[in-house]
């Protein structure tokens, strides 16, 4: 069968407007890849810094924990010291 040269541009017409929906789907399709990749990164990024602030967190929870139990040691030996010092006058006295 032969094609007349009318059928044969009709038909060359066909496939590029073919091979330009392809294009354009690939195209969009990687935009949106790229997108997601970026959403990806950003979430990624986010989870990590939210990783390192709990981490931050919890070092100064521990640094305050530390905080305290000095501070409470302090008053203690401090009350001690009171109290040996008192009997020694009350004994004394």
């Amino acid at each position: 069968m032969k094609i007349t040269r009318d059928q044969f541009l009709d038909l060359l017409d066909d496939v590029c407007a073919e091979v330009s929906a392809v294009v354009a789907s690939h195209a969009e399709i990687c935009q949106e890849l790229a997108e997601e990749t970026l959403d990806q990164r950003r979430t990624d990024a986010q989870q990590m810094r939210i990783h390192r602030l709990k981490a931050e967190l919890e070092r100064e929870k521990t640094a305050l924990t530390n905080l305290r139990r000095r501070q409470q040691h302090k008053r203690d030996v401090e009350k001690s010291r009171l109290e040996r010092r008192k009997r020694r006058q009350t004994g004394a006295g």
